[in-house]
């Protein structure tokens, strides 16, 4: 599907006008699709973990009960479960510490129109289980409009 360049600047300018209103790509989104058989995932959920820890590491928490990339496996399963699929890709994630800190990191996002609780619960879980068996101090995870850093230690229950 090639996209017209006038449908595109159409909707910048509309963008521009209602200023920066969020569900505005939600809303063109849905008109585009209607009657074409396409799916519209207005949702979705990201994790963004390491993924070159090894398990015995020795952290600030203790050494780590797991690698990384188990870790890594185990929420794209989770979501997948969940959410009924996810897209991921490698990235690099910086902080500061002491001084600036960066390590590789994978990107699991999956689109979602709902789950149900229970295996909504299960991904929450898994988060919070790797988290800590790798012993992360902060976890990165973006729902809806949402993104939060959490201590794994103070994820709550769903």
């Amino acid at each position: 599907m090639t996209e017209d360049p006038e449908d595109v600047s159409r909707l910048i300018r509309w963008l521009k006008r209602l200023g920066g209103e969020p569900e505005l790509i939600d809303k063109w989104v849905e008109r585009n699709v209607k009657g074409t058989g396409a799916t519209c995932l207005t949702n979705d959920v990201t994790v963004i973990f390491p993924s070159g820890c090894r398990k015995g590491e020795e952290t600030p928490r203790g050494p780590r009960e797991m690698n990384c990339a188990e870790a890594v496996q185990r929420i794209v399963d989770a979501m997948t479960v969940a959410f009924g699929g996810t897209t991921s890709w490698r990235g690099y994630g910086t902080w500061v510490g002491d001084s600036v800190v960066g390590e590789d990191v994978a990107v699991i996002q999956s689109g979602h129109h709902c789950t149900d609780k229970e295996k909504a619960r299960k991904f929450v879980e898994t988060v919070k289980d790797v988290g800590l068996k790798t012993k992360q101090e902060a976890l990165s995870i973006r729902g809806t409009n949402k993104f939060i850093i959490v201590d794994p230690e103070k994820i709550k229950r769903l």
